[in-house]
């Protein structure tokens, strides 16, 4: 008997998989730029955990490439704490994770991270089209929940036709609700209202 297809696909993906795994691995200068694109690797946490481990260690990968690999918010979670630690990964200068279905959850996940890496150019969206990197404009930055630490927002977005800026529609979940301006330090400036605290920080670019 053979094997059911099933079976034999997900071992064609795993082996497909340990091919690019083993190239993350070895930190060679050979593989400078190393993709993942088309490997189901994204809605399996295991996978997505092995590629962290071996990024973590590697010292060569300058561009690695998750295009088209399924990840989702769960999964592109744990890449994202990873490396918002610039002792993570510090040679590497560009992620592409176009191609694959972020909820606004995962996109605010990608907009953190572009401000805490500003050296690391992020691929995102229609592969080829949309790019978050460093110093692009000033950020709109929401530590308290959502994606904790990394939820963000263009400031223009939420400015009302008054010249003020409003709590996000994700977090006030109803009609504007105008935010009060607070300390202005040298890292930004603090605004709330009665559902959440954000910094509007300056640009460093």
């Amino acid at each position: 008997m053979g094997l059911a297809p099933a079976r034999e696909r997900e071992i064609r993906e795993r082996v497909a998989f340990d091919i690019v795994l083993r190239q993350l691995q070895g930190s060679h200068a050979a593989f400078r730029d190393i993709s993942f694109d088309d490997v189901p690797c994204g809605h399996r946490p295991s996978w997505v955990t092995e590629i962290v481990q071996a990024l973590t260690a590697n010292t060569a990968c300058e561009r690695l490439s998750l295009a088209r690999t399924g990840l989702n918010d769960e999964t592109l979670r744990s890449l994202v704490v990873a490396l918002a630690s610039a002792a993570t990964a510090p040679q590497l200068c560009r992620l592409d994770l176009s191609g694959n279905d972020f909820s606004l959850a995962g996109e605010t996940m990608v907009q953190g991270l572009s401000r805490l890496r500003p050296r690391l150019t992020l691929v995102v969206g229609v592969e080829g089209s949309d790019e978050a990197s460093s110093g692009a404009a000033d950020g709109f930055v929401y530590d308290k929940a959502l994606v904790e630490g990394l939820s963000a927002w263009g400031a223009d977005t939420l400015r009302t036709a008054g010249g003020d800026l409003r709590c996000p529609a994700a977090i006030s979940g109803g009609p504007d609700l105008l935010l009060q301006k607070g300390f202005s330090g040298a890292n930004g400036i603090r605004y709330s209202c009665e559902l959440a605290e954000f910094e509007l920080s300056h640009s460093s670019g």
